[in-house]
């Protein structure tokens, strides 16, 4: 991994397909599929109520069982837009998938 440059980090926010990505201008790691563990800016992400997100699944079935099994763990969750992911210069972009939605956990 090359280092990252702290000097270039600013917190700010960005919506993106209805998911408010928040740069949080702090370093971080990310894991890229193909590249593996990359070090970038640490974002955070939340749906239009500012419920954190927790995970994209590829299908509504597979977001429902999550939240069953999330029930288990004492936490509430619901089903909202899939969240952007990373290209591979490490930059926010909408998640093209047609059928992926995302995961959000409950502010309680």
């Amino acid at each position: 991994m090359e280092k990252f440059n702290v000097e270039k980090l600013k917190a700010r926010t960005e919506i993106i397909d209805g998911v408010t990505v928040l740069y949080t201008g702090l370093p971080g790691i990310y894991k890229d599929e193909e590249l593996g563990y990359q070090l970038g800016e640490k974002i955070e992400m939340c749906d239009e109520r500012g419920n954190p997100f927790y995970s994209n699944y590829e299908t509504k079935e597979e977001a429902e069982k999550a939240i069953k099994d999330l029930e288990t763990e004492g936490k509430k969750a619901i089903i909202g837009p899939k969240a952007p992911l990373r290209n591979k210069d490490g930059v926010m972009v909408p998640n093209d998938s047609k059928t992926a939605v995302g995961v959000y956990l409950l502010n309680e």
